[in-house]
């Protein structure tokens, strides 16, 4: 019986390292991201700022009050488990959706 669980663990992290475990990942958390995106944006997937559209790779969810940093510490979670976590949550209604260069332009006006 212990043979086969550290047969299994072995063949786990094999696979876990494979192209197809990757490509499953990755398409597995974009779809996460395309969701939460849409929820905190009423299903347009664009910037609460400035309306930014064009490119969802430059979408992101934002910690409205700021201090997203140390929430996503006291969950333990980034990236794609940290969609995983707003989905797991229902989506809480403390984050909205920015592009990177509002993202930027709100720290930069905080730390001024």
């Amino acid at each position: 019986m212990e043979k086969d669980r550290q047969k299994h663990k072995i063949y786990m992290r094999k696979y876990r390292k494979s192209s197809k475990w990757i490509a499953y990942n990755r398409e597995y958390y974009a779809n996460l991201k395309i969701l939460a995106l849409q929820i905190y944006s009423n299903g347009y997937m664009k910037c609460a700022n400035c309306g930014y559209d064009d490119d969802i790779d430059a979408l992101s969810i934002d910690h409205i009050k700021g201090k997203g940093t140390l929430h996503r510490k006291s969950i333990n979670r980034s990236g794609g488990s940290f969609y995983s976590w707003l989905q797991t949550n229902k989506y809480p209604q403390i984050f909205q959706v920015l592009c990177m260069n509002c993202q930027f332009i709100k720290r930069a006006n905080k730390e001024m």
